[in-house]
């Protein structure tokens, strides 16, 4: 190592050191500040008593689980997500036939005539997707 080497190693030392000691000292101005903030603000904002009967209530009515949905945003919601039995729906052309499930629109079976046998696939069986 040369001596421009150690120069540069020296400087970038003595920045680093500098710039962790400046840190230190904002952070801690910084944090004087926001404590005198929280007590004016404490003083200023005094806390309202404390009811406990208001308080009792509240833990009473919190024990007991509501419902959170009214009627109306029951009945805003699709079918399927109304707790309603799925349904299976069809669609089919000449080339393809496909059976959805109401809940999620989850396809339940398909077919592609047009490539199955008769012998492996009998007419009027859909063949069954794999599970997820």
């Amino acid at each position: 190592m040369d001596r421009n080497t150690v120069t540069g190693f020296a400087l970038l030392a003595v920045l680093l050191v500098s710039y962790i000691a400046y840190n230190n000292y904002s952070q801690k101005e910084f944090e004087t500040k926001k404590l005198a903030d929280s007590v004016a603000y404490a003083k200023a904002h005094p806390a309202a008593p404390i009811d406990s009967v208001r308080l009792k209530a509240l833990a009473a009515a919190a024990a007991v689980p509501a419902d959170t949905l009214g009627d109306s945003a029951k009945a805003a919601l699709p079918p399927a997500l109304r707790g309603s039995i799925p349904q299976t729906v069809k669609l089919e052309n000449r080339d393809i036939k496909l059976q959805f499930s109401t809940k999620g629109a989850y396809p339940i079976a398909s077919m592609v005539p047009a490539m199955l046998s008769p012998r492996l696939y009998p007419p009027g069986r859909l063949r069954p997707l794999p599970p997820i």
